[in-house]
């Protein structure tokens, strides 16, 4: 998954300074300096009208168009995941799916491929969540709009 993150809702839990989603990744906690400094960051910033969060889901799966239909919208879970609130009127989120159809999913009996079909479902998910969390602590500070990394340098040490 690839993912630009412009979003209304924030991509941090306030209270901690961390990633609503870690997917996995680890992180050293905010030291109380830059649990402030975030919190003052994220209550200055003037909540602008028009935010998105665009990205896209890519497969070696051979998918139709409702199987990609599906695993874009289920990407927006993994979004609700990294992003809260995720969604809001002003947020113009769209996630594609691109399926290149180079393996194909079971077909020697309904239930194997629908099995197959949920796994890849829940990955699309799991991996769109972690390139939200990605983009955010992956960012730098642009004139005056501050990044997290910036804010909070010391969490990028593992723990």
């Amino acid at each position: 998954a690839l993912v630009v993150v412009n979003a209304n809702g924030s991509p941090v839990d306030p209270s901690s300074g961390l990633p609503w989603e870690t997917a996995g990744a680890s992180f050293g906690r905010p030291s109380r300096a830059e649990r402030t400094a975030l919190r003052e960051a994220m209550s200055g910033q003037a909540q602008q009208s028009l935010n998105t969060t665009i990205g896209v889901i890519a497969t070696s799966a051979a998918l139709d168009k409702a199987a990609c239909s599906k695993l874009a919208t289920v990407g927006h879970d993994g979004l609700a995941r990294a992003i809260r609130p995720a969604h809001s009127m002003t947020d113009g989120d769209t996630i594609f799916t691109l399926a290149v159809g180079e393996t194909e999913l079971p077909t020697e009996s309904f239930d194997a491929h629908i099995l197959a079909l949920n796994r890849l479902l829940q990955a699309g998910a799991d991996v769109f969540a972690a390139a939200c969390t990605h983009a955010v602590v992956s960012a730098s500070s642009i004139g005056e709009a501050a990044a997290w990394r910036d804010l909070c340098p010391n969490t990028l040490s593992p723990c």
